[in-house]
């Protein structure tokens, strides 16, 4: 084993009979593992010995797990040689790159034909290890142009941006908060100040008062059933107190007229007070805002999506939740004034998408990413969500295709293939062609 700074190269000989790896003689595709090696981690083999000859596939793995390190990113390299000797010739190189390096699943590093290896009994596996970025990038401009304005004017908040934050019964979403920003700090082009207007696509609703919301409307509609953003409202509902008498002429509607009154609409303050998020941004606006805040409403996304898109706006900065699919997604983010309010990365690639925000699809996209593993690969594959994004489902019927043979990734599938065959899923019979032409795929004819 050789270590340059980071990098830790090390050498494999894999013993060869009849033609064939000798690490597997269980008649199955069972992984056999190495003993620990580098910083801790583990070399695993998967090849079935009784399998044809012409199809049999030799993969190999990389478990770790157990790394003493305080890296979390790596990329392998991996490559067959014919000898020990660094310089000795080989396959053609391949690399895999880890993101969740130290603690997450063991990663695929390839796969090769038992000829390939009787030819080239050496695995060359150069292991290089760096910290992840963290997910930050400059704070836009205008916003230190904004804040040095308001030093001189008072006025900072110009814009609340009404948004919902539960599910309701069927396809709806209710319980509207409202976040207060600046509309020039954050960069978006936003509706022309006229009268309340909807066309059916945009995400961006002007408003002239809330009444359009107060109620039952299409502007309820959403979507994105399965947004773990939203809320559960009757859950709320059941553990909400008792709030404090509506100064709004109609109780339970929100008030409209001058932002810089110190009002609290019904439903707003006390929950933004229990869940952490008023340290982040408050319910009610601050007494040094403008008088004449202009109202939109943001159509079909979930208040947290939201809160956390503008504080990005503004910092640069965006923390996302676990994917709900994930073991151990009820570790959440920690919460405090010095920390950014979190979110679903689906949530808010599908609000990048929408906005054509590309760096954010970048961050969103990677955390998704990040989250896959075998027990979930599947159930993301399939998901209505994943349909919707080519980007997205190529790379996760890849990752199945690639993790097909472990036993939670084959159960899962039949699952998800019968679902598809009863109707269940509608939305996913491109990606189930998509895994069936991966499994399958045809010789070209010549």
């Amino acid at each position: 084993m050789e270590k340059v700074s980071d990098t830790i190269t090390s050498v494999f000989h894999i013993a060869i009979k009849d033609k064939r790896p000798a690490v597997n003689s269980s008649g199955d595709d069972a992984t056999v593992w190495s003993e620990p090696f580098g910083l801790g981690w583990r070399l695993g083999f998967s090849y079935n010995p009784q399998a044809w000859f012409q199809v049999a596939k030799v993969r190999l793995y990389l478990d770790h797990n157990n790394c003493q390190t305080e890296q979390d990113q790596a990329t392998v390299t991996v490559t067959l040689k014919d000898a020990a000797d660094k310089d000795a010739k080989g396959l053609k190189e391949r690399e895999t790159s880890i993101s969740d390096f130290g603690h997450g699943q063991p990663a695929l590093l390839g796969s090769w034909s038992p000829y390939d290896f009787a030819l080239h009994p050496y695995v060359s596996l150069t292991l290089n290890t760096k910290a992840r970025p963290p997910l930050v990038t400059n704070p836009l401009p205008s916003t230190s142009v904004a804040l040095r304005q308001s030093l001189d004017s008072g006025d900072f908040v110009d814009t609340k941006f009404y948004v919902f934050s539960a599910k309701r019964s069927g396809t709806t979403a209710g319980n509207p908060r409202v976040v207060y920003a600046n509309s020039h700090s954050i960069g978006l082009v936003l509706p022309k100040k006229k009268a309340y207007e909807w066309d059916g696509s945009r995400i961006l609703v002007n408003m002239t008062g809330d009444n359009h919301i107060n109620g039952d409307s299409v502007l309820h509609e959403y979507e994105y059933e399965q947004d773990s953003d939203l809320d559960d409202e009757e859950e709320g509902e059941l553990n909400k107190a008792e709030p404090p008498p509506s100064p709004s002429p109609v109780p339970g509607r929100f008030q409209t007229g001058s932002s810089s009154q110190p009002h609290t609409p019904t439903g707003l303050a006390e929950e933004s007070i229990r869940d952490g998020i008023e340290d982040v941004f408050p319910a009610a606006p601050p007494a040094y805002s403008v008088s004449n805040c202009r109202m939109i409403l943001i159509k079909g996304v979930a208040y947290k999506t939201w809160v956390s898109y503008i504080y990005f706006r503004y910092t640069g900065q965006v923390s996302f939740r676990p994917l709900k699919s994930a073991q151990g997604s009820s570790k959440r983010p920690a919460k405090g004034p010095n920390q950014p309010p979190s979110c679903s990365p689906k949530s808010m690639y599908r609000l990048a998408a929408s906005l054509g925000d590309e760096r954010m699809k970048e961050l969103a996209r990677r955390a998704i990413q990040e989250g896959l593993s075998k027990d979930n690969i599947v159930e993301e594959a399939f998901s209505w969500f994943t349909a919707q994004y080519a980007t997205i489902s190529v790379y996760e019927v890849d990752r199945v295709s690639e993790l097909r043979k472990l036993p939670e990734v084959s159960s899962a599938l039949r699952l998800q293939l019968k679902a598809v065959s009863l109707g269940e899923k509608p939305w996913a019979h491109s990606v189930l062609i998509a895994i069936m032409d991966k499994l399958n795929p045809t010789e070209p004819s010549t």
